[in-house]
């Protein structure tokens, strides 16, 4: 009976390190890896994004972005067409 309870003492003992284990080192490592995936995919869409529109823009002299029922209409700017000084 006495070697049952030293068994199930030492099982118990090391389920509890090895969830502390997975608490305090696998969590933030995992955490900190997905963090860094999701930063580096928002900064490729923007990337994306704004590389689309100046494609747009060379091709086809515009680019319209609807918000709702409003919409803005980017087109390039070029200072010594504009006749202001």
């Amino acid at each position: 009976m006495n070697l049952n309870w030293k068994i199930t003492a030492i099982v118990l003992a090391i389920i509890m390190a090895l969830i502390l284990v997975g608490l305090f080192i696998v969590q933030p490592i995992t955490s900190n890896y997905i963090a860094k995936q999701q930063t580096l995919g928002y900064q490729y869409g923007i990337v994306s994004m704004t590389n689309a529109m100046l494609d747009s823009i060379a091709r086809d002299g515009y680019v319209q972005l609807n918000f709702g029922n409003q919409s803005l209409i980017l087109v390039p700017y070029n200072p010594a067409n504009s006749g202001v000084q």
